[in-house]
Parts: C-alpha cells; sequence; structure tokens
C-alpha cells in the first residue's frame, strides 16, 4: 500500500517539474541574453524534447526581438551577428533567422537559413520579382523539416496613420512620405507552418525547401496566392525539389550557400544574389586556406590561383546582382507609372461627370428656388385680390325714369349670367380631374425617384471610401481594385442615368401639361368670375331689370374669393412639392460634389504615392545596387591584394631556392 502511494506521488511530482518546465518556456535570465551560446543553454538545458526546445528559443525571440525598420526601408542592412542583435535588441529579417539558427545550434537542434520570396509592401499582383528579400529558417524536429519564420511571428508590417501630414496635404498639397511601423502581436501561424499553406506567402529561392512533392514554380508564385493555390490543387508539370536537400545539408559550411545560390539561379534567372554571397564565402574560405603557412609552397600556390579566379567571377557576379537590383528598381518605377496613368483614365471622367451632375443638380436646385418665388408672389396677389374683391359693394342707383330701350340689354346680361355659371361649372369640373392625378400620382413617384438616386449617389461615395481605404491598407491589390471599382461604379451611374432619364418627367411636374391645363382653367375661371361680376354691376345700373343682381353679386364675389383661396392653396401644395423637391437636389448635389472630391482625393493620393515611392524605389534599390557594386570592389581589391601576396609568396620561394643552390 505505501509502495502505491510512493509511485503516486513521484508520478504527480514528475508531472508538476514537466508543466512547470513547460510554463517556463521562453525564459531567460537577463544577464545570460547578451551572449547566444550562455542564452541558448538557458532556454533549452531544462527542457528535454526537440519540439520544446525549438519552441523555448521562438518564444524568447517574438518577445525581446524586434524588427529594424530603418535599416529595412534605408536599404543599409542591419546586424547578423546574433551577439550583436542581443546587444541591441534589433535585425532585419536575415539577422533574426541567422540568431535562430545559431541558437539552435547550440542546443544541438538541425537548423538552416532559407533565403525566399514574400510580396513586399510594393508588390502587386502579376509584378515580376527579382531579388529574394526575406529569411527564415528550416528547423529539424524529430527527424521532420519543419517550417518557421520568427520574423513574421513576431509582428506585422502596418502603414502608419500620420494625421497631422495627411492634414498638411490635404489643406497646402505638402507631399508626404508613406511610413510603416512593425506592430508587436504574435502569430502562430508561421510557427511549424504546413508547407502547402507557408508557400502561399513564402517561396524559398531553393525549391528544395518548399518541402513539397511538386514545388511551386516562381510564375504561379508572383502571380497571386490564388495562383499559387490553384497550382497546389492541380499541379502541371510536377517537380520534387526534396531530392536537393541532401546536397545543401551535406555540404560544407563555405561552399553550402555556393550550392543554394546554383539552385537559386536556376529557379530564377533574375536573381544573382544568393550565388554572388556564396561566391564571397567560398573566394574567402580560399584566401584564408592561401595564408595558412602550414601548407607547402605549392598548395598555397595553388589555393592563391583558385582564389583569384573565385574572387573574378565573384566580382562578375556581383556586378549581375547590382544590374538586377538596377533592373527591378526601374521595372517598379514603370509599373508605378502605368498605374498612375491607368488611374487618372479611370478617375478624370467620373470627375467630370460628377462636376457635371453637381452644375446640373444646382441649376434645378436653383430653378425649384425660383419656382417657389414666383408661387409666393402669385399668392400674394391673389390674397391682395380676394381682400378687395371681399370689400368692395355693389352700387345701385336706378333712374327714376324707367328707360323702355334697356329691356334688349337687360335680356343679354341675364342671358350672359347664365352662360358664364354654365362655363365656371364646366371649368371646375376639368380643373378638378386635372389637379386630382396631379397630386395623386405623379409627386409620390418623383419623391420615391428622388429617394431613390439619394440611395445610389450615397452608395456610389461610400464605395468609393471603403475603395481608397483598401488602396491602403491592402496589397497586392492595384488592378483588382480598379477593375471592382469600376464594375460597381458603372453599375451604379448606370442606375443613375436610368432614374435621371424619368425625373424630369416626374420631377417637373409642375410645368407639365397637366398642370399647365390647370392653371389655365384656373385663371379662365378668376376672368369669368370677374366678367359675372361686371355683369352684376351694370344690371344695378339700369331702371328695372327684374333680377336680383345684389345677391348675384355676392354669390359671385364669394365665389371669385373661394376660388382664388383653392389656388393659394394649390400654390402653397406646389409650394412644399418644390421646398423637398430643392431639398433632395441640395443632397443629391453635395453627393455628387463630395464624390468628385474624393475621386479627385484618390488622384492627389495616387499621385503623391507616385512620387514618395519612386523616390524610395531608386533609394531602395539603388542603395542595394550601390551595395553590390562596392561588393564588386571589393573583389577587385581583395584580387590585387592576392595577386600582391601571390607574388610576394613566389619571390620569397625564388629567394630560398637560390640561397640554397649557392649553399
Amino acid at each position: 500500500m505505501k509502495g502505491k502511494a510512493i509511485i503516486i506521488i513521484v508520478l504527480l511530482l514528475g508531472s508538476l517539474q514537466s508543466l512547470n518546465a513547460q510554463h517556463r518556456l521562453g525564459r531567460a535570465g537577463y544577464f545570460k541574453t547578451f551572449d547566444y551560446v550562455r542564452l541558448a543553454h538557458s532556454l533549452t538545458d531544462n527542457v528535454e524534447s526537440d519540439s520544446l526546445k525549438v519552441k523555448s528559443i521562438y518564444l524568447w525571440m517574438t518577445k525581446h526581438i524586434r524588427y529594424d525598420m530603418g535599416g529595412y526601408f534605408s536599404g543599409s542592412g542591419s546586424y547578423t551577428d546574433p551577439n550583436d542583435i542581443l546587444r541591441h535588441r534589433t535585425a532585419v529579417c536575415l539577422g533574426i533567422s541567422i540568431l535562430f539558427d545559431s541558437l539552435c545550434s547550440v542546443a544541438g537542434i538541425q537548423s538552416e537559413v532559407v533565403w525566399g520570396y514574400v510580396y513586399e509592401p510594393w508588390y502587386e499582383g502579376r509584378d515580376t520579382i527579382f531579388l529574394d528579400t526575406h529569411a527564415w529558417n528550416v528547423v529539424q524536429i524529430d527527424g521532420e523539416w519543419k517550417l518557421v519564420d520568427v520574423t513574421w511571428a513576431a509582428g506585422s508590417l502596418q502603414q502608419r496613420r500620420q494625421p497631422l501630414r495627411r492634414l498638411l496635404w490635404k489643406w497646402f498639397k505638402i507631399p508626404y512620405g508613406i511610413k510603416y511601423r512593425n506592430k508587436r502581436k504574435r502569430n502562430d501561424f508561421y510557427y511549424c507552418t504546413p508547407p502547402e499553406k507557408f508557400v502561399l506567402d513564402h517561396l524559398p529561392s531553393t525549391p528544395a525547401w518548399q518541402l513539397l512533392d511538386c514545388s511551386v514554380p516562381m510564375d504561379s508564385f508572383q502571380m497571386s496566392p490564388t495562383a499559387t493555390q490553384h497550382f497546389l490543387d492541380a499541379p502541371v508539370n510536377c517537380r520534387n525539389g526534396n531530392d536537393s536537400i541532401a546536397a545543401i545539408t551535406g555540404a560544407v559550411s563555405y561552399k553550402k550557400w555556393m550550392v543554394s545560390g546554383q539552385q537559386a539561379l536556376a529557379f530564377n534567372k533574375h536573381n544573382h544574389q544568393d550565388i554572388s554571397f556564396g561566391m564571397r564565402d567560398y573566394g574567402y574560405y580560399l584566401f584564408t586556406q592561401a595564408e595558412d603557412t602550414d601548407y607547402d609552397y605549392k598548395t598555397r600556390i595553388a589555393y592563391y590561383d583558385s582564389c583569384l579566379a573565385q574572387l573574378d567571377s565573384m566580382s562578375k557576379s556581383f556586378l549581375a546582382t547590382a544590374k538586377d537590383c538596377r533592373d527591378e528598381g526601374a521595372f517598379f518605377v514603370r509599373r508605378n507609372k502605368r498605374m498612375n496613368r491607368q488611374l487618372l483614365n479611370e478617375d478624370k471622367p467620373l470627375i467630370k461627370k460628377k462636376s457635371a451632375e453637381e452644375r446640373d443638380w444646382r441649376k434645378q436646385r436653383q430653378n425649384a428656388r425660383r419656382m417657389v418665388r414666383k408661387l409666393q408672389s402669385e399668392n400674394k396677389k391673389l390674397g391682395k385680390a380676394s381682400t378687395y374683391y371681399s370689400r368692395k359693394r355693389i352700387k345701385i342707383s336706378r333712374p327714376k325714369k324707367p328707360n323702355d330701350k334697356e329691356a334688349d340689354r337687360i335680356d343679354k346680361l341675364v342671358d350672359h349670367l347664365g352662360d358664364m355659371d354654365d362655363r365656371i361649372s364646366d371649368l371646375t369640373d376639368s380643373a378638378s380631374n386635372v389637379a386630382f392625378p396631379l397630386f395623386a400620382d405623379l409627386a409620390p413617384q418623383y419623391m420615391a425617384m428622388i429617394d431613390t438616386l439619394d440611395s445610389c449617389a450615397y452608395v456610389q461615395l461610400i464605395y468609393q471610401r471603403s475603395l481608397v481605404v483598401l488602396r491602403a491598407y491592402y496589397f497586392n491589390s492595384f488592378d483588382t481594385v480598379v477593375i471592382v471599382r469600376k464594375d460597381h461604379v458603372m453599375k451604379l451611374q448606370h442606375e443613375e442615368d436610368s432614374i435621371r432619364s424619368i425625373i424630369p418627367g416626374a420631377g417637373m411636374w409642375a410645368a407639365d401639361s397637366a398642370a399647365n391645363v390647370y392653371k389655365k382653367n384656373v385663371k379662365k375661371i378668376q376672368l369669368t368670375l370677374k366678367d359675372e361680376m361686371q355683369a352684376c354691376s351694370q344690371l344695378g345700373k339700369m331702371s328695372k331689370s327684374g333680377y336680383d343682381e345684389k345677391q348675384k353679386y355676392i354669390d359671385c364675389r364669394r365665389q371669385y374669393v373661394a376660388w382664388n383661396d383653392s389656388v393659394i392653396s394649390y400654390n402653397n401644395q406646389l409650394i412644399r412639392q418644390y421646398n423637398d423637391y430643392a431639398g433632395s437636389l441640395g443632397s443629391l448635389e453635395k453627393k455628387a460634389e463630395r464624390s468628385a472630391k474624393y475621386f479627385q482625393y484618390e488622384v492627389n493620393y495616387e499621385n503623391m504615392r507616385f512620387r514618395s515611392t519612386t523616390v524610395f524605389f531608386r533609394m531602395y534599390y539603388g542603395g542595394h545596387a550601390n551595395s553590390m557594386k562596392m561588393n564588386s570592389d571589393t573583389c577587385k581589391k581583395l584580387k590585387r591584394i592576392v595577386a600582391s601576396r601571390k607574388k610576394q609568396l613566389e619571390a620569397k620561394h625564388r629567394k630560398e631556392m637560390q640561397q640554397k643552390a649557392k649553399s
């Protein structure tokens, strides 16, 4: 019983110890973090399995080593010595990969630094990729190679907001350069990533390190991640590069990069960079061997001759790499010009059309305001006329002596009054029939169309804003964005045009034939009522009419005032409709103006981006070209030194031989 208890306690303590070891993965004493050998022992000594050792190194580096943004964008490079990196806690991808490889080597884990291609922030779909600009690691865990990118796992590249510079550009057109920052946030996707996922955005310059049975070709990768996925789903001309892993790992250290560089050049004819550095390592090795005095004369001379030949090849290779750098920079400058020209061709007609729409909406709005003022003036006149006639009284001053000659005239006036009543009744029916469909059908249709057009313009403006955001924050998307934007904008423009073709018939309904008929009928009714009141006044001046002209006059006056009030009411409805019309047009005018400004903003932004990135390309790739040219010059200087040392050795040997001959 006691034995079982002891076994259980031992097992519990062992499990707790293993949990504690896992809990302390990625932790090391501060004073041990300035020497990579001590750091590696501190991170891995108490860890048993290779996978946990690699995990411990990975966790520490993602937390404590930051990316050197200044060294990256200046093209001047950064620290590559592991102890220098630990002292400054900063490096670019190559330095980070070298540090990871060094820590793994001290821990007894086989690891390799891998050069390769990734999508840089300035790359677009279908761009030609020249040089490999990124480095990561492959590490062997339990006999299986795993892919690890500590640089990308430690954080991501993001564009800075630069609000002050944006405001200065918006107000004073002061150009500014686009800046990026490295956001520190661990992303475990790039730790032991499956090869078929890793290759979507990381393509090794040496196909062997894809770790795939069917290697992805260069043209598929530089097309887009989607094209790479399509190749993985349905491979064509499949080639397996895994066979060359043994050739790379089995090569001696000074030839390892040479072997990789030869495969990289065969994989991408535009990339002489890897083989140049491989030649450099091999050339320095030959030089150190030639300087070794332990070798005899013939061996040293042979090393000197091999070193001279290697330095000559190395110089040419670095010059070829410098040409690759210049070609890539020129390619991106040309690409920028094409993109800028394409965007101008897309946006300038849209700016022109939106500006024309803005002027048209403003003109229609001014016409609507003018119509409102005209109707208000007409209402004032009608109100004054109603007041005048409501106060006016008929004067009956009959002559004392009857006049027999007035009988025929009285009969004619009475008949005329009857005709006026019939005519007013007909005109009233006609005006009412015209007014009913005018308010019941056309106005609601018009307002619905205005709302649809308003929403259409709003959606277009919002979509245009989203495109600028996409262009600023998402890469590899310019051609796609322009195509998608053109498709959406053209659909919206077509919808706007179709609605605009209907709106004048429904929107300008107050000026159409029905409204004109209504106005003509109203004027005829008003003139007829005035004529009727005038006839009543004439009857009141006759000696005997046998007609109650005073009551008739009162009825005509009441009817005239009522018609004036109905016209005023109708005009007030028109005023409300025109005010709504003008308000809607004002909204459309503002949206057209904002849309034109936003299209113009995108053009200005792209022009500024074109200028700033052109300067960056010339600085970045020009700096790399100069660096490669300096390496070539260094090769030439070293070649002169080697030739001089060879002559000295030959002269020394001849002198020794002469002394031996004399003795």
